[in-house]
């Protein structure tokens, strides 16, 4: 690789795989390092989400389980056609995560007390679901 003694076409291969590569290990380190974080914080400061809130953060996080399965397929099969519907599920993510906003805002208005730490901290993995989505199609792309 180093000689380049790649054809064109095996140069495009190795580049595209470099980026796939790079997107997975970020999404390792947007898991481990951030989100993790982020629940041990909550953990500690003893904030408790709504299940309604608990619940929409499950169904986003499993639709990008699912998103992050179909992106290996791409990534063994180049044609694979789930490439189009991995890049169709933008408008569903930032759907659900509009959604989260905005019952987050509906929520801030009705309740009482110091509700700001937890609204950050749901805010703050919300957010990182997003940056997880955006590398999964970067590794489609």
């Amino acid at each position: 690789i180093q000689k380049g003694n790649l054809s064109s076409l095996e140069s495009q291969e190795f580049h595209r795989t470099m980026i796939q590569i790079d997107a997975l290990e970020r999404i390792g380190d947007v898991i481990s390092n951030d989100m993790v974080k982020i629940s041990r914080k909550k953990i500690q400061k003893n904030l408790e989400s709504s299940k309604k809130l608990t619940g929409m953060l499950l169904e986003l996080q499993t639709l990008l389980v699912d998103l992050l399965q179909n992106a290996y397929l791409v990534i063994r099969n180049p044609e694979s056609e789930v490439r189009d519907s991995i890049l169709a599920a933008e408008s569903e993510v930032e759907r659900r995560i509009e959604d989260f906003f905005n019952h987050q805002e509906r929520r801030f208005e009705e309740t009482e007390g110091d509700r700001v730490p937890l609204f950050r901290v749901e805010m703050d993995l919300v957010e990182k679901q997003r940056r997880i989505y955006g590398l999964i199609k970067r590794i489609v792309e």
